[in-house]
């Protein structure tokens, strides 16, 4: 058994044996420790794909089963879903990050906009809020994918989102960090 299946069955069974909120929990204390491991900047492989769609279905049963409860589990579950892969897990994961602010968890607009800029992006068209980078293979760059021009400054900061100007230099910084 790989460290990671051995990670997989120690929270599968803690997570068998605890209440709801400690459920979306370990969940996140998966994601955490992936993202630990994760070489930084680096594109997700299959097995983390399929580690993140796993999350994002656990996710989702939890949700549909009225498990979450507080702004901090409903956060979890938007940030869950949002990292999915999967075009269909990004609508609730709006959802869910709208409710977590309802409910008094500020970050929640931001993973609400990180799931509907991640779809937009998807469907090639521009994003709302400037959440999202995509790698340029042929320059060799990360590049803002491109905004809605009719987006301001003002909804940016309404959902927890830089102005533009803060974009472009994260764009810039970005590239800076990233290796050639």
């Amino acid at each position: 058994m790989s460290p990671r299946d051995a990670w997989h069955a120690l929270l599968l069974v803690v997570c068998a044996c605890s209440g709801p909120s400690a459920a979306i929990d370990r969940l996140w204390a998966e994601l955490e420790h992936e993202a630990e491991q994760a070489a930084p900047l680096a594109a997700p492989d299959a097995e983390s794909e399929a580690a993140a769609a796993d999350r994002a279905r656990r996710a989702r049963a939890l949700h549909e089963s009225g498990a979450l409860r507080s702004a901090r589990d409903h956060l979890r579950a938007a940030v869950l879903l949002a990292e999915s892969s999967s075009p269909a897990d990004w609508p609730l994961a709006a959802e869910l990050g709208a409710r977590a602010a309802e409910l008094g968890e500020p970050l929640g607009l931001r993973a609400a906009a990180e799931a509907i800029d991640k779809d937009l992006v998807a469907q090639r068209l521009p994003q709302r809020y400037g959440t999202q980078f995509v790698w340029d293979a042929v320059r060799r760059c990360w590049r803002l994918h491109p905004l809605d021009p009719a987006t301001t400054d003002e909804e940016r900061a309404a959902m927890g989102v830089p102005p533009y100007g803060d974009l472009v230099q994260a764009e810039v910084e970005l590239n800076l960090r990233a290796p050639r």
